[in-house]
């Protein structure tokens, strides 16, 4: 059972890679945790998902699939006991919550990205320090955005001086 996180949906009878397991759907991440164990074997974050996908209902096995931006693919069968009715609603229950969440999650990505394309495009330093690291290769994206930049003192100084200013952590970075 996920702790402290506020569950959505929780989805018995779901099979990944033939093994049997329960599906969680969270706020902010989906889990699968096999029958008999307590941690999650795989889990997503919903802004990592690109899309989903099911199986026709005319198939015999009701399954999900979940593809991430990194290309990385995750089928889910639903094998509900009670019969193949019961697996469409497991599935198409998943399914419409994966719909509602999926474009929210999109949007705020949306926003992030569009926060720092304007940082990069107002400050020099800044942007010269991401060519450095990142673009060079040094240092991943993700890394540079939350161990480089605080965003905090950004948000701070915009609402002060309402201009984009950054103060960026040198101390990990080498000339």
């Amino acid at each position: 059972m996920p702790n402290g996180e506020d569950v959505r949906l929780k989805v018995d009878h779901v099979k990944s890679k033939k093994v049997e397991g329960t599906l969680y759907m969270m706020s902010e991440r989906m889990g699968w945790m096999p029958k008999h164990k307590d941690v999650f074997t795989l889990s997503f974050d919903y802004c990592d998902i690109k899309y989903h996908r099911i199986s026709s209902d005319q198939k015999s096995k009701i399954r999900l699939q979940i593809v991430c931006y990194n290309e990385m693919m995750t089928t889910f069968h639903f094998c509900n006991p009670i019969g193949l009715d019961a697996q469409r609603k497991d599935r198409d229950a998943v399914s419409d919550l994966l719909k509602i969440l999926l474009p929210e999650f999109k949007t705020m990505m949306d926003q992030a990205l569009e926060v720092k394309t304007k940082i990069l495009n107002e400050n020099k330093t800044v942007y010269q320090l991401y060519k450095d690291l990142v673009i060079s290769g040094l240092v991943p994206a993700d890394d540079f955005w939350s161990k480089y930049v605080d965003f905090d003192k950004l948000t701070e100084s915009t609402k002060k001086t309402k201009c984009w200013r950054i103060w960026c952590i040198f101390n990990k970075y080498s000339s």
